[in-house]
């Protein structure tokens, strides 16, 4: 009798064993879900700056003077023309071969038809460059950008969005100049 005894306890501790590993699991899952909605739900900060004009480490000192002051952003938007109009690119181009980080998560419009035609998607340049495209939906961590280039005055539309909610609403609308 005492053999069945000791298998009964043997297997009582090992079904309770599981039970608590199970639990473990479960509150390690709820915990993660609930720390993601707690990420999407707060508000989020994004920088949003106009014409770059291929001048990315001006633009990424101004931003970073900015967070000095005001404290870092999730993420740095840019409305505009973002590549140089009649010059080279020698201010990307430390960006592109990795010379040089973008220190912060930068998405940016430009009506530019050699881009558009080459990504009209949109496309990631390096790391934390990203290219939006001309059109769609885009979206990272907590927030979406529409964007839409509407007509032949190359005029964008962007409205930027938090999600679950709609916490942060803002709606740009920029006359973008032709890159040729």
């Amino acid at each position: 009798m005492d053999r069945f005894h000791e298998l009964d306890r043997i297997k009582k501790q090992a079904e309770d064993k599981k039970k608590r590993e199970q639990a473990e699991r479960e509150a390690a899952l709820k915990r993660k879900v609930a720390e993601k909605l707690a990420q999407e739900a707060r508000p989020h900060k994004i920088f949003v700056s106009g014409d770059m004009r291929g001048n990315l480490d001006k633009l990424l000192s101004t931003v970073q003077a900015q967070a000095a002051k005001v404290g870092g952003a999730e993420a740095l938007l840019c409305v505009g023309r973002a590549l140089p109009v009649n010059e080279g690119f020698e201010g990307l181009i430390p960006y592109l071969t990795g010379e040089k980080q973008v220190p912060i998560e930068t998405f940016f419009i430009d009506a530019c038809p050699a881009l558009l035609q080459a990504a009209p998607q949109g496309r990631t340049l390096c790391q934390n460059l990203h290219f939006l495209g001309g059109y769609g939906v885009k979206t990272w961590p907590g927030s979406s950008v529409a964007i839409g280039i509407v007509n032949r005055n190359l005029h964008a539309c962007m409205l930027m969005y938090a999600r679950p909610y709609v916490c942060l609403s803002v709606r740009l609308s920029v006359r973008l100049h032709a890159c040729m």
